[in-house]
């Protein structure tokens, strides 16, 4: 159909001009850098900007029985972001932890390092950590978290170092691991302009 003849069907089902107008008002100016917002004007794009993204896959069978958060395993199962764009940087970061298997609760949190600055064990700062799973229904199980950080301590072209962290609730007396039966865990880290 044309646009006339569109505007003709409209106006047969009681649609007036008046109303059509306002449909069709926009302020600003539509680009590609733009999108139109919900009052229909047209806004610049910002803020929230992808700067890079970490990424590391696990596929070892630690056996564990901390009961302090440390980081499962800070050589092997971790993700460097070099040259940190700015001392406000964010970092989204996700963890799958797969094939869990243990003997009391584990908790679950995210250890953070920063080169030539402080080291946290659970980002968190919570007792129980971000997550936690209690033995009796574990059996393999996956467990998937995530935390948005907004570390101090960082300037331009700093070094942070991420890795999952895990305790127990037993005094280590109780074992735990993950990746049972093959199973492979990850880690992903985006750093995000504020």
């Amino acid at each position: 159909m044309t646009r006339s003849r569109d505007l003709a069907n409209y106006v047969s089902t009681g649609v007036t001009a008046a109303e059509l107008d306002q449909l069709d008002t926009t302020s600003g100016t539509p680009g590609s850098g733009n999108f139109l917002r919900g009052d229909k004007t047209w806004a610049a794009a910002g803020g929230g900007k992808l700067l890079q993204v970490g990424f590391d896959t696990y596929s070892t069978e630690p056996d564990k029985s901390n009961s302090v958060f440390e980081a499962i395993d800070s050589t092997n199962f971790q993700v460097t972001m070099t040259g940190v764009a700015s001392s406000s940087s964010k970092f989204f970061i996700t963890v799958t932890l797969s094939g869990i298997d243990a003997a009391d609760w584990i908790y679950m949190d995210i250890y953070r390092e920063i080169t030539g600055g402080a080291t946290t064990v659970n980002i968190s700062g919570n007792a129980p950590g971000i997550t936690m799973l209690i033995h009796s229904y574990l059996n393999d199980s996956p467990c998937s978290y995530s935390w948005l950080d907004s570390p101090s301590g960082l300037s331009a072209g700093s070094v942070i170092k991420y890795a999952p962290a895990a305790r127990t609730d037993a005094g280590g007396s109780r074992d735990y691991n993950i990746n049972d039966s093959g199973a492979i865990s990850s880690i992903t880290v985006f750093e995000i302009s504020s």
